[in-house]
């Protein structure tokens, strides 16, 4: 029998430092009919925390025993969506445990999750700026392809409908944030504007490559059809004399090649007056008109804004 985090207890794992250095051994586990022995759940609790989420093949009397939380999971697992990451323990994919996490999480929460899966950052209050940079753990297609195999499990039609909003290429949760309060339906709060790319990179000809010091752009968000930027300054690494000398030449160089940048604060996005008029501007360089239709779009607004910006249940 294997050990097999789930849910939260996957999740973490994913997001945490250790699981960057992780070689992936995909496994078909079988799993348990019974509770953990007294204590085990403390020695697991180094993948995911505590309680440890575990996937049983049958339903375990309580739920909850030895300080472990467990989940039925009845018939086979999909190929590929379990690794094995130790003898005898396992953890779920980051596409299932996405799934699995859509039956507590509210609509919005799940996008933002999808967005820092498919990011390159994991949220860590321990870190520097409250998060560290590492590798994508998946992409909407993948999120998308484990919910279609997962027909009919329980909150595989949030996950799937999240995964359709979840834009890959976030390099840090401002990024996220920005993107989804441009990007989401009015509906739930956001702008509705097209979805941009993340961090897109803008390549330079020889030519421009000697002129502007420099090979490539990276747009935090950008809408190559329009060619139109939006840059994100953050209040710690874009502030003294120096910082804003090096942005000031580098929006020149952007305008150069044709490039409209607009830029954004964590001011801009914290105030509903400021960033209505940034979507505004860039509506307008979209062709894009924003109407919301439900009555109540300034609290929808409000709730946006409070779930992006409030830590997220997996931290």
């Amino acid at each position: 029998m294997d050990i097999v985090l789930s849910h939260i207890s996957a999740l973490r794992f994913w997001l945490s430092r250790p699981a960057c250095s992780v070689r992936l051994r995909y496994a078909d586990p079988i799993l348990p009919v019974s509770a953990l022995p007294k204590g085990k759940a403390a020695e697991l609790a180094v993948y995911g925390g505590v309680p440890v989420h575990v996937l049983c093949a049958g339903p375990i009397k309580g739920g909850v025993r030895n300080g472990a939380i467990y989940h039925t999971w009845q018939g086979d697992l999909p190929t590929g969506s379990v690794a094995r990451i130790a003898p005898g323990v396992c953890v779920c994919s980051p596409e299932l445990a996405f799934l699995q996490m859509a039956q507590t999480l509210d609509e919005i929460s799940q996008i933002q999750l999808g967005f820092e899966l498919c990011g390159s950052y994991s949220l860590d209050a321990r870190a520097d700026g409250g998060f560290f940079k590492r590798s994508p753990l998946t992409t909407p297609e993948k999120l998308g392809a484990l919910c279609a195999i997962a027909q009919g499990r329980h909150g595989v039609k949030r996950a799937k409908t999240a995964a359709q909003r979840v834009i890959t290429g976030s390099a840090s949760p401002a990024e996220t944030r920005l993107a989804m309060m441009l990007s989401m339906p009015c509906r739930l709060g956001g702008a509705g504007l097209p979805s941009p790319v993340l961090n897109h990179r803008i390549s330079l000809s020889s030519y421009q490559q000697r002129l502007l010091q420099r090979r490539y752009f990276l747009c935090d968000l950008y809408w190559p059809e329009k060619q139109l930027a939006v840059e994100y300054d953050s209040d710690s690494f874009h502030i003294g004399p120096d910082r804003i000398a090096k942005d000031a030449q580098r929006r020149n160089a952007l305008e150069h090649l044709d490039v409209k940048v607009i830029t954004a604060t964590s001011q801009t996005c914290r105030d509903p007056q400021q960033l209505n008029a940034i979507s505004r501007m860039i509506a307008r360089r979209l062709d894009h008109a924003i109407r919301p239709r439900c009555r109540d779009y300034e609290r929808k607004q409000h709730m946006l804004r409070a779930n992006l910006f409030n830590n997220p249940p997996w931290l």
